[in-house]
């Protein structure tokens, strides 16, 4: 069998990793498994990029076209939105290949068009990174109950003075023309799976729970003082790790609301914690906190260095699928503390491989920072965290999950197709 990856680049996001992971534990186990990107950022050979200087081109107008349309929305939020109205070729080279089975994974950056989706004629698995294939532009939006996704868009109008052109609307009914025919979804979390049940674009689509692939060989526990030497941190302080490709900037990160719970430590006196940055930012923070801003790590070995060196990992986001930051530290042996929102529950198990607390209560996350200062706590978490990694996040253990979802779609596409097929 032959499995082809669609996604829009296979390095910096985090989606972008969980493609490149999963590729290479399915062809760790035989599976033969290429993808094909717009923005390659690995050296692997099973990833094929761009082909020239012109298709990097019309990708870029493509990107910079829907970027000045999506401004005729106005909006709040400065979350990632994706129009997807402009066909890129994609589908077509999709349809030519020799793959029995087609990947979609994050196609926004108007790597693809909702029509070419919709033309692909081989069988289709999509793994959903985050919530635009059921939404209308966003990929992260709100998850009250009255969220206009849960209810197809309703209100509004194509145009209103409040909100100008209405495009989550616009394309979210494109969404709904085009897809037609159901595809079966993979949910990297219960949580997406619930958001897709919920939403009337998807909620009769097929669809299953399978977590994002970790190298549990690559993550693993280092010597605590060597790893802090090698970032040269303080041998003695207790550390907590936040991070963010996008930067402390991002909202939904929540390094907001790590600083408000590092200031509620400060002031209750004790033991002084300092924070550890990784991604972008860190350089801006209150005069009250030592922040430590390693920069961006690109490997996975000095990730996994630097989940060593501290303490805890802290995953503060407002809104996760399967946050890889909180997988890859418990890989690590590092315990994690988070919210118990979104995906976290399914990332992290509450008082035995960290500690979630209320969202968004900055009382209670400044508590479970406090009760992790207790070295026989975290020594504790860690090797349950460990076990639970290699059990449910490991090359072999996701990569055979996938490998009978493909099984499963191909052979069911075939029946459809030899019952259709006149005697």
């Amino acid at each position: 069998m032959k499995v082809l990856h669609l996604t829009a680049s296979d390095g910096g996001s985090g989606a972008g990793r969980a493609v490149l992971r999963l590729n290479r534990a399915l062809r760790g186990l035989g599976v033969d498994s290429v993808v094909r990107v717009m923005s390659k950022k690995s050296d692997e050979p099973s990833v094929s990029g761009p082909k020239g200087r012109g298709e990097e081109a019309r990708c870029l107008l493509r990107f910079l076209l829907a970027q000045r349309l999506l401004k005729l929305q106005r909006r709040k939020d400065s979350g990632i939105r994706s129009l997807a109205l402009f066909s890129s070729g994609i589908g077509r080279e999709a349809n030519r290949s020799d793959a029995d089975i087609i990947n979609l994974h994050w196609i926004g950056s108007e790597y693809m068009s909702i029509r070419e989706v919709a033309r692909i004629r081989k069988p289709i698995v999509w793994t959903f990174h985050d919530m635009w294939g059921f939404c209308g532009t966003e990929h992260i939006a709100g998850t009250e109950e009255d969220e206009r996704w849960r209810t197809g868009y309703v209100g509004f109008g194509l145009w209103s003075h409040k909100t100008g052109l209405d495009l989550d609307r616009l394309v979210w009914k494109v969404k709904r023309h085009y897809w037609r025919r159901p595809v079966r979804i993979v949910c990297p979390s219960y949580w997406m799976e619930k958001c897709v049940r919920s939403s009337p674009l998807t909620r009769d689509w097929p669809t299953s729970v399978i977590p994002n692939a970790l190298d549990t060989e690559r993550f693993r526990r280092h010597e605590k003082r060597f790893a802090r030497q090698v970032f040269g941190l303080p041998a003695e302080r207790p550390l907590v790790l936040f991070g963010a490709a996008s930067g402390v900037g991002d909202r939904n990160k929540g390094y907001d609301l790590l600083m408000a719970a590092l200031d509620k430590l400060r002031l209750d006196g004790g033991q002084r914690i300092e924070c550890v940055v990784v991604g972008g930012g860190g350089r801006t923070v209150p005069e009250y906190c030592s922040v430590h801003a390693v920069g961006r790590v690109y490997d996975d070995y000095t990730m996994a260095l630097l989940y060593s060196a501290v303490d805890v990992t802290i995953v503060p986001s407002r809104i996760e699928n399967l946050p890889q930051m909180a997988t890859e530290a418990q890989a690590c042996g590092c315990p994690v503390i988070g919210f118990r929102t979104a995906g976290l529950p399914d990332a992290v198990a509450d008082k035995i491989t960290g500690v979630l607390v209320d969202p968004f209560d900055t009382e209670q996350l400044a508590e479970a920072m406090r009760s992790m200062l207790r070295e026989e706590v975290r020594a504790k978490m860690g090797v349950m965290a460990i076990e639970r990694a290699a059990r449910l996040w490991s090359y072999s253990i996701v990569a055979e999950q996938y490998r009978h979802i493909y099984e499963e779609v191909v052979k069911k596409v075939a029946e459809r197709n030899c019952a259709m097929t006149p005697e």
